[in-house]
């Protein structure tokens, strides 16, 4: 019996994330560029998301860790970077820009890679799950 009124379990989903740690003269880029951000969760991430706590674990600061970033975060990053492009005019910065951009294109491919072999792994490893309800006795 299927109760339209309960959820039913079809099988698990994955969320991929690096444990990135970025030289700190990157993040502190991406904190300059993301606060003259037009829009509004690009300069929050400045203060309180990823940007933020890409500043906060930067590799080369005296206690550095690793800060967990995931698809939607390389995809504000290059939000982001986007703006950058507009307003830099050092070459300096042009070229720390360039390489900014082409890390989060090769990271976002990374974790396309890994999702794609995780889940190639996981089909080959275990059977479907059968669609469960509340209502099922299995």
């Amino acid at each position: 019996m299927n109760d339209e009124k309960t959820p039913e379990y079809r099988g698990f989903e994955y969320k991929l994330r690096f444990a990135v740690s970025i030289p700190r003269a990157w993040a502190e880029f991406l904190r300059t560029v993301a606060l003259q951000h037009y829009d509004v969760w690009c300069r929050e991430s400045a203060k309180a998301g990823v940007v933020n706590g890409l500043c906060n674990t930067a590799r080369d600061l005296e206690y550095s860790s690793s800060f967990p970033v995931e698809w939607r975060d390389l995809d504000l990053l290059a939000k982001i970077m986007e703006q950058a492009h507009y307003h830099v005019t050092s070459e300096l910065l042009k070229a720390r820009a360039m390489e900014i951009d082409v890390w989060i294109r090769h990271a976002k491919g990374w974790l396309v890679e890994r999702e794609e072999a995780l889940v190639k792994w996981d089909t080959e490893q275990v059977s479907p799950m059968p669609i469960r309800t509340l209502a099922s006795k299995e």
